[in-house]
């Protein structure tokens, strides 16, 4: 190492450091999805199952369920996108943070456009609700405010009362309350 001149190591250390991301990348995507990202709760898949229980609900139209499918698909195209670019975003931050001496500056700058696409996507989502909104008529809209937000359990999947929630369903699937519901499919 003593042979070595700084720019050898400097590179040397740089390689290091994108060998360690890659690695760590490639770690995480084996593991699968995280808490929270893949599977929506009580066994069912996410949006999906998100909108059948909202026709469920709401009794919507089958045009209403196809206008709404059509929304959440658009939505989900732009939404990936600005996923992706937020991933690259926290990788770009964790590699200038591994640094011996990194920059506040290029910290601060990461920072801030995290920031502004952290509320692009809630304004995705915000605008995604109101379209949806738009499809439905005054009484489906009223049900929907009333059970708290995007279809029920404060805009979080479509449950109601009578359906599984982690609260009555534990991580064994057994019911904790009095009701029983069909719906919940964890085992």
């Amino acid at each position: 190492m003593k042979n070595l001149k700084n720019s050898q190591v400097r590179a040397l250390g740089a390689v290091t450091v994108i060998v360690i991301l890659v690695a760590s990348a490639g770690l995480a995507a084996a593991q699968g999805p995280r808490h929270g990202q893949g599977k929506a709760g009580c066994g069912m898949d996410g949006p999906g199952h998100r909108i059948e229980m909202m026709a469920k609900h709401l009794d919507l139209s089958d045009d209403q369920i196809t206008a709404i499918k059509a929304i959440h698909e658009n939505s989900r195209k732009d939404g990936l996108e600005k996923q992706k670019e937020l991933k690259r975003l926290r990788n770009e931050l964790k590699g200038e943070m591994l640094k011996d001496n990194p920059s506040e500056k290029t910290v601060l700058g990461i920072n801030s456009k995290m920031g502004a696409l952290k509320t692009e996507m809630k304004a995705l989502k915000l605008k995604t609700r109101l379209a949806v909104r738009e499809e439905l008529n005054a009484e489906q809209r009223d049900k929907m405010l009333v059970k708290g937000g995007h279809g029920g359990r404060g805009g979080r999947g479509g449950h109601d009362k009578n359906s599984c929630d982690s609260r009555r369903c534990g991580p064994s699937g057994k019911d904790k309350g009095p009701r029983n519901s069909p719906e919940c499919k964890i085992k």
